[in-house]
């Protein structure tokens, strides 16, 4: 599912991707953190934000209506998709103001050697 947030004049400014699978590879991985992750009642996002508009106030409402909707598809946690850099402070800022909470560290093989931290909300 896609959660758009688009200007009057068209311009697409947010793009939030509400994945209802999780792959093995993050089954595996949050495995290895002691958590279990049930595929019928966990599902990932995918949130973007233009650099332009963050900080305004956007990002807050698609996510809260994302977890809406997973709600009412009878999902109990939500996923931050192949976590977060953990240089990215605002992001983490921004995802444990919304209920995420960090679970694990991992260094995938696309990030040169950057760590990643994977974050999860219950809902």
């Amino acid at each position: 599912l896609r959660l758009i947030g688009v200007l009057p004049d068209g311009e697409v400014i947010a793009y939030f991707i509400l994945q209802l699978t999780v792959p093995d590879h993050e089954i595996e991985r949050y495995a290895g953190y002691g958590i279990t992750i049930n595929s019928e009642t966990t599902c990932r996002i995918a949130p973007s934000v233009l650099d332009a508009y963050q900080n305004q106030g956007i990002g807050s409402p698609i996510m809260a209506q994302a977890f809406d909707i997973a709600r009412r598809m009878g999902y109990e946690h939500i996923l931050l998709q192949e976590g977060v850099y953990g240089h990215n402070l605002r992001a983490r800022h921004f995802y444990s103001k919304m209920g995420f909470r960090e679970v694990g560290i991992f260094v995938p093989t696309w990030s040169a050697g950057r760590p990643c931290h994977d974050m999860m909300v219950d809902l």
